[in-house]
């Protein structure tokens, strides 16, 4: 058990810790694929093949909308789709890209799944 003196130091530092990424021609940066010859694009389209990824026909008609679209937010006001973005979002269904404008897509294998589940349910969700 720490003393309380000890917490406090160790709150004192903890509150000094920077989230910093380190910089190019810092003394510690290295390039972390620069001696390796893993392909991290590939590594990803394993991890998906190999996921049990099988989304709802309602987030595959909203992940065809989005690639559709590629709109730069949702384009909604109700909360229960404001709740189905995010958690596309924070499930890496969707990415946000930022280039001089931002927009959201999904990643080809996961537009292929999307593509599948709608071939083989042609109802249209209502919104």
């Amino acid at each position: 058990m720490l003393s309380q003196a000890e917490e406090d130091v160790l709150a004192t530092c903890y509150r000094h810790l920077q989230e910093r990424p380190i910089e190019p021609g810092h003394p510690f940066y290295v390039e972390i694929w620069e001696h390796s010859d893993h392909d991290p694009i590939q590594r990803l389209r394993k991890h998906i093949l190999w996921t049990d990824f099988k989304p709802s026909v309602e987030d595959a008609h909203w992940l065809d909308k989005i690639h559709r679209e590629q709109a730069a937010d949702p384009q909604t006001a109700k909360a229960a789709d404001v709740n189905r973005f995010m958690r596309l979002l924070d499930s890496h269904m969707i990415l946000l890209y930022k280039n001089e404008t931002s927009w959201y897509e999904s990643l080809p294998l996961i537009r292929e799944e999307v593509d599948r589940i709608l071939a083989s349910n042609r109802e249209p969700v209502t919104e």
